[in-house]
């Protein structure tokens, strides 16, 4: 799966191999002696993939089709993968996740000027993602449910998120329960952004909307706290 996106008369396809894993989780190909950035891609990888704007010295990419599956691939666990931008590396195997996180690791510290010969190696530990930060909208059409997930990698849209195999399971049934509340905190057609927070006291919920909340929303949103034992509840809007 890619994100969806708007392409432009001037995009062309090229076919490129995967050489390895940026910064931000993208592969990297090459182009006209410049980097490709394409997301979802592993290392081993050729893809036919369409170029896009300019970003950090070379080209954003987006795969149209791949030819040819690199060693280091496997089947992600969780079916969003490719238009949620919560994750980017979830389609590489242990062995190469590891080595992709090790490597970035390394990257950092020498960039610090530290010596990263005493780091041990790297233990993967069961997904239990202590923050996130969500999206929230409420329809306009009072049949249809809150979305409530991460935006699209690059675009604004909202992937609905019903399933996080990263994220705290305590975490994924609180914004379960965000979704069901949402319908008395936001007026129709409205969005807000959500951060979920896992800390030592409990969990934290930030919530920024373009409006301050009323007494409507006070009492729906005092109840959710208690529901849920919530440490902190902080409300932000604009000026």
């Amino acid at each position: 799966m890619t994100p969806r996106r708007q392409d432009s008369p001037s995009d062309s396809l090229v076919e490129l191999p995967i050489e390895r894993i940026g910064g931000r989780g993208d592969g990297i190909g090459w182009h006209r002696g410049e980097p490709v950035f394409l997301p979802f891609t592993a290392p081993g990888d050729r893809v036919r993939a369409r170029l896009g704007a300019r970003r950090g010295g070379g080209r954003e990419g987006w795969v149209v089709d791949r030819l040819i599956s690199g060693p280091g691939r496997a089947d992600p666990p969780c079916p969003h993968l490719g238009t949620c931008g919560g994750c980017a590396v979830q389609h590489l195997d242990p062995a190469s996740y590891r080595a992709v996180k090790l490597g970035m690791l390394h990257a950092s510290l020498k960039r610090a000027g530290i010596d990263h010969a005493a780091i041990t190696p790297l233990r993967v530990v069961p997904p239990a993602r202590r923050r996130a930060g969500l999206g929230l909208v409420r329809p306009r059409d009072p049949r249809l449910s809150v979305l409530i997930g991460y935006r699209e990698r690059f675009l604004h849209t909202l992937v609905d998120l019903r399933e996080c195999p990263v994220l705290e399971p305590s975490l994924f049934a609180l914004a379960g329960n965000l979704r069901l509340v949402a319908r008395d905190l936001l007026p129709p057609g409205a969005a807000a952004e959500a951060t979920i927070t896992r800390i030592d006291s409990g969990i934290d919920l930030l919530i920024e909307a373009a409006e301050q909340p009323g007494l409507s929303v006070l009492e729906p949103l005092a109840g959710f706290a208690e529901e849920w034992d919530l440490a902190r509840i902080v409300w932000l809007s604009p000026p």
